[in-house]
């Protein structure tokens, strides 16, 4: 959604990514686009979108701009400012559990990202 907003809003005809790298679009800023508020930055190789309080931060594989997994960090990041208000925020603990599941059944596969234990997940497309 992001991507198009940014396409639609400055006229692109090529991925926004490729935009910002050849300095026709900004790297980061807040666009107002039929009625909706979109807060973007582009990092390293992936992006963050904030759509009028709800966040998407998200990485691709290098070079070739294709989504490579999530952080549990950032997938809470999205449920947390997506989720009504009344319904509290989410932390790690209550994610773990069921990422465990999903890794066992050979669902997901966790890959280490960082010596902090910090890994990146994928589903399991064998």
């Amino acid at each position: 959604m992001g991507n198009n907003m940014l396409m639609d809003y400055y006229g692109l005809d090529l991925s926004p990514f490729l935009a910002k790298n050849k300095g026709i679009i900004p790297k980061q800023g807040t666009i107002l686009h039929k009625q909706r508020t979109l807060r973007f930055s582009f990092h390293g190789i992936g992006a963050y979108f904030d759509f009028d309080g709800v966040i998407v931060d998200f990485d691709c594989v290098f070079g070739s701009f294709q989504y490579k997994g999530f952080q549990l960090s950032k997938l809470l990041l999205f449920i947390n400012t997506s989720a009504p208000p009344d319904k509290g925020k989410l932390d790690q603990a209550d994610l773990l559990p069921l990422i465990q599941k999903l890794l066992i059944s050979g669902t997901l596969v966790a890959k280490p990202v960082d010596s902090i234990n910090t890994y990146e997940y994928s589903l399991n497309s064998e």
